[in-house]
C-alpha cells in the first residue's frame, strides 16, 4: 500500500485491490474493506448510503468479471450481502429504493460463469 495515506484513500486504494484483484489469495482483504467504510461513516468522512452503495457496486462488479480468478469471485458474491444490507437500511427516496431493486436484481441474477483462461485454446490473446 502507498505510504502516508489518509483513511478515506486507504479505503479507496483497497478497493482497487479488490477489483482488480491484486491479492486474490488474500481473503481478508475483502471484510477488512467492509470494516473500513463502516469507520468511514462513524466518523462522517462518507454518507451511510455512498458507502453501502460502493462497496455493493465493487463486489457485485468484480464476481461479474471473468478475467479475475473464479475463487476471488466467489469470495466477492459470498460477501455482497453485507453492504447490500446495508443500502437497504439507508434507502430513503424514490431514487434510492429503485436504485437498490436494480442492484439487488443485478445480483440476484448474477451468472458465475467460468473465468477466462489466458494460456488455454479459447485465450483471447493466443
Amino acid at each position: 500500500m502507498p505510504p502516508n495515506l489518509d483513511r478515506k484513500q486507504r479505503w479507496l486504494w483497497s478497493a482497487i485491490r479488490i477489483r482488480c484483484a491484486l491479492q486474490p489469495d488474500e481473503p481478508r482483504l475483502i471484510p477488512h474493506h467492509l470494516t473500513e467504510g463502516l469507520a468511514l461513516v462513524r466518523w462522517a468522512r462518507l454518507s451511510a448510503w455512498d458507502a453501502a452503495w460502493r462497496s455493493t457496486e465493487l463486489l457485485a462488479c468484480t464476481a461479474a468479471d471473468r478475467a479475475l480468478p473464479i475463487h476471488w469471485r466467489h469470495l466477492c458474491l459470498d460477501h455482497v450481502h453485507q453492504p447490500l444490507a446495508q443500502l437497504a437500511c439507508c434507502a430513503r427516496s424514490p431514487q434510492q429504493q429503485a436504485r437498490l431493486a436494480a442492484i439487488r436484481w443485478r445480483v440476484a441474477t448474477l451468472d458465475l460463469l467460468p473465468s477466462i483462461s489466458l494460456d488455454g485454446p479459447d485465450s483471447p490473446i493466443a
